[in-house]
Formats: C-alpha cells, structure tokens, sequence
C-alpha cells in the first residue's frame, strides 16, 4: 500500500484517522518498510500526544534532513525521546550547530560529564567552563581543571 500512494495522501489518511490508530504501531509498521519521509507530516501532526516513539523517528528524521531549527521545535514541544541517544546522535554530527544542540541536550539532562567531553573536544572551553559553573560538581570542575591545565589552557580560568 505504501509504494502505491502519494506521501501527501498518506498524511491526510493517517491524520484523519488521528488517535483512533496507535501512532506507536504505525511508527513501527513504517518504519520496517524503510519510508518514514513518508509520514513526517503525520508525526508532526500526533507529536503533542508525546509518545516517545513518535518524537524519536520525528527527530531522526530531522538530523537526516539536518533541520536544525525543525529539532529545536520539536524538543520544544516534547520531552519525551530518548535524550541520551539523540545527544549522541548529534554529537556526531559534522555541524558544530548540531553538537552545540546535543551539549544542551545534555545539560538539560544533567549529563555534565558528556556535555563537558563533547565541548572540550570541539575546543568550545569557555562553554565548557560556564557548564562546569552551572553542574556545581566538584567532579566536572575537576576534570575541567585538569584538562586545560594539561593542554596550557589554564589561564581560561582567570578570565
């Protein structure tokens, strides 16, 4: 059926449809089929239902798209998607945009240590340094400490 309609005609079926249909169960359905550019208009349309599955293959396909601003509204209306996975996600990404976006997912989230790593490692210290501030972890400021000193940047710190 899939390979037989227009994904516009998709869209407008399945957001008639709505909530009468498990937005979980399509996820998966299209998903196995390898077409969910298919249902993006859909997804967007159940989105503020907040089911993690939904939200999850919405915002993969935006990092597929590289839809920066796309992300951003749809972490804005839910909360509910795997954070840890799409801050990784992001973090691999070559656009320093995208990983700035993962270490404020992470903060978000209080994963100080995976914030810190992915901001010292793109050379972004004196984020790093307001992170390290905002995390009032004594370990996090420690292994920030410890890393410019190590690399002759210590004088960051001074100001």
């Amino acid at each position: 059926y899939l390979d037989e309609v227009s994904p516009g005609q998709l869209n407008d079926l399945l957001t008639r449809v709505g909530t009468r249909v498990d937005p979980t169960r399509i996820v998966e359905y299209v998903r196995k089929r390898d077409a969910l550019p298919l249902i993006k208009g859909y997804l967007k349309a159940v989105q503020p239902l907040h089911s993690s599955v939904v939200n999850g293959a919405l915002n993969e396909l935006l990092l597929q798209e590289e839809d920066l601003e796309g992300l951003k509204t749809s972490l804005a209306v839910s909360d509910r998607y795997d954070a840890p996975a799409l801050a990784a996600a992001l973090a691999r990404h070559s656009r320093l945009e995208f990983k700035k976006l993962a270490s404020q997912i992470y903060r978000s989230h209080k994963l100080w240590k995976e914030a810190l790593g992915l901001l010292l490692n793109e050379g972004l210290f004196r984020d790093a340094i307001v992170l390290a501030a905002e995390s009032k972890e004594r370990a996090t400021a420690e292994e920030l400490a410890r890393f410019l000193a190590a690399t002759g940047r210590a004088t960051l710190f001074l100001g």
